[in-house]
């Protein structure tokens, strides 16, 4: 099996605030990764860069720079983390595995 991704990437639902200047734009979390996240947004164009608040299920906000690098359908784009601490990352992947185990408990596989 060819894994083309680096982080390893589960099913998460939260919500999203992404700031464009002084425009607020909000989205829906739909999975997530250490590298990045999908989420269901408008008025993002592909290639953007956006700074973003990504509130995880598990109530923790995360504070990062995302570029929307993937068109999943038109609500729906894939996001890379160009900017984000190494601590707040660390807490990401701390969610993904803490969502993982619970999938796996639940016997749902992603």
């Amino acid at each position: 099996m060819n894994q083309r991704r680096e982080h390893v990437r589960v099913n998460a639902f939260g919500q999203i605030d992404f700031t464009r200047g002084s425009q607020k734009l909000r989205g829906k979390l739909l999975d997530l990764s250490g590298g990045g996240f999908s989420a269901i947004t408008r008025g993002v164009e592909l290639g953007e860069s956006l700074e973003c608040v990504l509130t995880l299920p598990s109530g923790l906000a995360i504070g990062a720079t995302a570029r929307a690098v993937r068109c999943l359908n038109d609500d729906c784009l894939g996001f890379e983390f160009v900017q984000i601490a190494s601590r707040d990352r660390e807490q990401v992947v701390r969610e993904v595995f803490r969502l993982q185990r619970l999938a796996l408990a639940r016997g749902v596989k992603r």
